[in-house]
């Protein structure tokens, strides 16, 4: 599991190479509703970093504002791009990859939700994200971001596959969801297997990803290090405290000038 290079960093993305399945499966919540609020009274421009398929960013167009979404896998942006069409919203769709691209403009807002920032599987990552983040933010510009919390999280309890939940397909076919999860301490990656069993044909599949678990202190001190300002950080989506076991590390800071 310490083995990293492109070719394990591109497998850890497979969850993404099916972008319908993906919003079957990924509805609108309450982390929707944090980020589009907090950029209601934004008057710049707005950057939704790994946006997917832009359930958000299309979104925060429909409030007048000039978003755009920027995401490494072309699966994911080609659906984006086309029910932007359909909604008739102009949104510019990047295909970059958020830990070194060079853009030539500044954000008011960038945003990266729906723990993208767990798919950064290494410190290195982590620090080229926030480097580059850093130089595509304006002067008062802010980057809201959230990781789930390490404390919160059942890692390593269930190596066997368990049943999650069900869903609906295109076909209104009930697809039944199982997964697996095993943490690796010494690199804090958590291994999660999933397999989709189509309870119509009887079809399986099966895929999987990484995910990396920051601690709200070595978080706050990569911030630092990289030059951030953190302006909040909320352990859940009603915007309380960060607690022991809070679900999740939402973070909203800014460069630090002085």
């Amino acid at each position: 599991m310490a083995f990293y290079n492109k070719t394990f960093y591109e497998k850890n993305l497979q969850e993404y190479l099916a972008p319908d399945s993906y919003d079957l499966e990924n509805k609108w919540a309450a982390d929707d509703d944090f980020y589009l609020e907090l950029v209601k009274g934004c008057e710049g421009e707005i950057l939704d970093i790994a946006c997917g398929t832009g359930r958000l960013t299309r979104a925060i167009a429909k409030l007048g504002k000039q978003v755009t979404g920027l995401d490494v896998m072309p699966q994911m942006l080609e659906r984006a791009k086309q029910l932007a069409d359909n909604e008739g919203l102009n949104i510019e769709w990047l295909h970059l990859d958020c830990r070194n691209f060079e853009l030539d403009k500044t954000f008011d807002w960038i945003l990266m939700t729906s723990h993208g920032f767990q798919h950064l599987l290494t410190e290195q990552d982590q620090i080229d994200f926030f480097t580059t983040i850093k130089k595509h933010l304006t002067k008062n510009g802010k980057l809201a971001f959230e990781t789930r919390n390490l404390n919160n999280k059942t890692y390593g309890t269930h190596k066997e596959m368990k049943y999650k939940r069900s869903i609906l397909n295109e076909k209104n076919e009930v697809i039944k969801i199982f997964l697996s999860t095993e943490y690796d301490e010494q690199t804090a990656l958590d291994q999660v297997k999933f397999k989709r069993v189509n309870e119509a044909t009887g079809v399986v599949s099966f895929s999987e990803i990484y995910l990396k678990y920051t601690t709200q202190v070595e978080l706050n001190r990569l911030l630092t290090s990289c030059g951030y300002e953190i302006v909040h950080q909320f352990g859940n989506w009603k915007k309380e405290a960060v607690q022991v076991n809070s679900p999740e590390l939402i973070t909203i800071c800014g460069k630090d000038d002085s």
